[in-house]
């Protein structure tokens, strides 16, 4: 490394491990950070495993694809004042056992043009350390990429944020993207879909979408183990497929996934929305005192099974059991400027309530954790 930077080196353990049909593999990630100065740094990953030379081929092209040198190149010349620079990854889960993906952000002083933000997104094959292409991932990728782009223009367009700066959803990055727990993860040019945060916007398109045309074997998961799955995580303080968590600080999640700044309404507090992609059809509850997460509601819009309008009462009893108390939500009802007319299905866990809301017509609207008023 350049004379005068300080390095800071800590090891991470993201996977304990990871299964292969022929033999097993160790995989855990090393994370490296370079100190500018001010608040500016850079840091990167290096993949460490059984085969050594598959994690060679994911590090050297982390480090290519990413342009790291250049970017630290570029972070000895940031000064204290000014746009900085701030590099950082973020390793993401997903269902696949051979599958390593990683979202990497660039935002400050650019390689090249004003001080902009720019998001990387790759996957890679453990088996072979390969980085999967958009093609690897599908039989017939044009007619993938298709269906893709119209599940954009009839779900995500007509609900655009008024905190898009740019909205010009085509055509789909489809050499920027990741895999991730829920879906295909495509990460747009900042001149193409931008938000007022000044980051770069991104888009999740979910597995079943093209589950048909996928080439990889997704995992089944039925009503019946995705109900368990549901009511495990509203246990432990969180809701499947969003990567945060009861008592956990707004300000820490502001930073990581960017907050609305105009809050909603709620009880003894406010719901805000994350621009985070992987937050579509969510809302955060906190209170307005203390600033931490009292609660999570999701419309399951990126859940793998039991989405919005799929399951109606009777199914949400066989799968969930009697509940400990039902409450009507009116028009004019305190919780209405989150969930719909219609009823609450309430369940009372050791360490907070998991509920479910119907809409007027019997079905389900949306999932929440948090305590729900009596």
């Amino acid at each position: 490394m350049r004379k005068g930077f300080a390095i800071l080196l800590s090891v991470m353990i993201m996977l304990a491990s990871c299964a292969f049909a022929e033999h097993d593999a160790y995989v855990s990630v090393t994370e490296h950070s370079v100190l500018g100065k001010g608040a500016s740094y850079v840091s990167w990953p290096e993949v460490v495993m059984a085969d050594e030379e598959a994690a060679h081929r994911i590090n050297a092209q982390l480090e290519e694809d990413c342009q790291l040198q250049a970017y630290l190149s570029l972070l000895a010349g940031v000064g204290e004042s000014g746009a900085g620079l701030v590099m950082k990854y973020e390793m993401l889960g997903t269902p696949f056992e051979h599958v390593l993906s990683f979202a990497v952000s660039a935002k400050g002083r650019m390689l090249m043009g004003r001080p902009s933000q720019v998001w990387y997104g790759m996957s890679f094959d453990l088996a072979t350390g390969e980085r999967i292409a958009i093609d690897d991932l599908f039989t017939d990728p044009d007619a993938a990429i298709e269906c893709m782009e119209a599940y954009i223009g009839e779900q995500v367009e007509p609900k655009a944020s008024d905190y898009l700066e740019n909205a010009s959803f085509a055509p789909l990055p489809v050499e920027n993207f990741a895999l991730c727990e829920n879906g295909l993860l495509f990460f747009y040019p900042f001149g193409q879909v931008s938000c007022l945060s000044g980051y770069a916007g991104a888009v999740l398109v979910p597995y079943s979408v093209f589950a048909d045309q996928l080439a990889l074997q997704l995992p089944e998961i039925t009503n019946e183990a995705f109900a368990k799955v549901l009511m495990n995580a509203a246990k432990a303080g969180t809701l499947p497929c969003i990567p945060i968590h009861l008592g956990q600080a707004l300000d820490e999640i502001e930073e990581a996934y960017r907050v609305t700044i105009d809050p909603g309404v709620w009880l003894d507090g406010i719901f805000v929305e994350a621009e985070d992609a992987r937050f579509a059809g969510t809302a955060i509850l906190a209170d307005t005192e203390d600033g931490n997460v009292t609660g999570l509601f999701s419309t399951g819009e990126l859940f793998p099974a039991l989405k919005q309008g799929e399951v109606d009462e009777t199914e949400a009893l066989r799968l969930f059991g009697q509940p400990d108390r039902t409450q009507t939500v009116l028009p004019t009802s305190t919780v209405s400027s989150l969930l719909p007319p219609g009823k609450v299905f309430v369940y009372s866990l050791e360490n907070t309530d998991f509920a479910i809301s119907f809409d007027d017509g019997g079905r389900i609207f949306g999932y929440l954790i948090g305590s729900y008023p009596e």
